[in-house]
């Protein structure tokens, strides 16, 4: 009797705790996919299709691009032209790209490059000069995109010590381009953060960009289309996190400021990452400061999901414990998730590597609805 009251008692938690569904796995090994090496790789999934962006330029002007499949990993090869570049080729990477049927749009500079892509080789058949549309005069315009529909989201969501306005999106609109904007955004408390990444403050869906605090627990959605704001707001016991003007580092060496980021013992609580899970649905994680000594992991990390219902949005799960993971394959939908993931159409993408095995694996995961 009481191990069935125990049992109970456990599939209880299980299923209380339960926000994801295992969809899917592909396993790779370390000469296909050097998921340990590339830091800041970038993940596309589509219909399926896992592509493994690495955005460093080689010497002959291209990056790499690899679809993953269960089967099989296929490379594919895309080509810059140099007159695009001021320097060496290899001394750039992109930043950013997506997919959607069978093209390609890739972000370098001040540039977007249209690509029809193919199994195996990608075409070159436009290229976009954003400071021109825009009338800016800017290096870097962007360090995300996102396609949503008929338009185009650049997002860039990194604080720099010598720039001002560095927080912004633009949209541009594929079919009707003379409709695409360019829209400053409200400076997020701790926006200095973004100096340690990775770090995500700022997502868009069909109609909506969020954005969040990161010393404060405080997310804005803004609707796209009628300019309404509502704002998430939650009060977590033990939250700290001091707050400092950015002007206090205008004009500094980022390493100063990192360094004075490193040893500021009065923030111990951050916001990190946030994205849509769908149009109506939220997933963000917060972290407090690990003081124990004897642990290997920097943060407790902790997540939550707002859902909209009947118009107003709702915390339906709060403080799920990252601890509550495991590195077990028993139950593939509670593997660990860490702060590193990519959510698309409700299904979240993580990777996951073995140095012992010198493998790796993709896990993909769907939120449960």
């Amino acid at each position: 009797m009481l191990a069935l009251i125990l049992s109970l008692f456990i599939l209880c938690q299980t299923t209380s705790n339960s926000f994801l569904n295992y969809y899917n796995e592909i396993e790779v090994n370390n000469s296909e996919v050097e998921i340990s090496k590339y830091f800041m790789y970038q993940i596309v999934y589509r219909d399926d299709n896992i592509y493994y962006i690495i955005p460093k330029i080689d010497d002959d002007c291209s990056f790499q691009m690899k679809n993953i499949s269960k089967s099989l990993t296929k490379e594919i090869k895309i080509y810059i032209p140099d007159s695009l570049f001021t320097y060496e080729c290899s001394r750039s990477n992109i930043s950013g790209a997506d997919i959607n049927k069978d093209t390609l749009i890739v972000l370098i500079y001040k540039y977007l490059l249209i690509y029809k892509l193919s199994d195996d080789s990608a075409s070159l058949i436009n290229i976009i000069n954003l400071n021109e549309l825009f009338n800016k005069d800017l290096l870097y315009l962007a360090n995300s995109i996102k396609i949503k529909g008929n338009k185009l989201y650049g997002m860039n969501e990194y604080y720099h010590t010598k720039r001002d306005s560095t927080f912004y999106y633009w949209c541009y609109d594929i079919k009707e381009p003379t409709n695409s904007k360019f829209i400053y955004l409200p400076e997020p408390k701790g926006y200095y953060w973004t100096l340690f990444q990775p770090r995500q403050i700022m997502d868009v869906s069909e109609n909506e960009v969020i954005t969040t605090d990161i010393t404060e627990y405080s997310i804005r959605v803004e609707n796209l289309k009628n300019g309404k704001t509502d704002t998430l707001t939650r009060t977590i016991p033990n939250w700290l996190a001091a707050y400092y003007p950015t002007s206090k580092f205008k004009d500094r060496h980022p390493g100063q400021v990192i360094e004075f980021l490193q040893n500021d013992t009065s923030t111990i609580s951050t916001m990190n990452n946030i994205q849509f899970i769908d149009d109506n649905r939220i997933f963000l994680c917060y972290s407090f400061v690990n003081n124990d000594e004897t642990s290997s992991q920097l943060y407790d990390l902790y997540y939550d999901i707002w859902e909209r219902v009947n118009g107003k949005w709702l915390l339906t799960k709060a403080d799920i414990d990252n601890k509550q993971f495991s590195d077990s394959n028993e139950n593939k939908a509670f593997f660990k998730i860490g702060n590193i993931y990519y959510i698309y159409n409700g299904k979240m993408i993580s990777t996951h590597y073995s140095y012992e095995q010198e493998k790796g694996k993709f896990l993909i995961r769907e939120f449960v609805k």
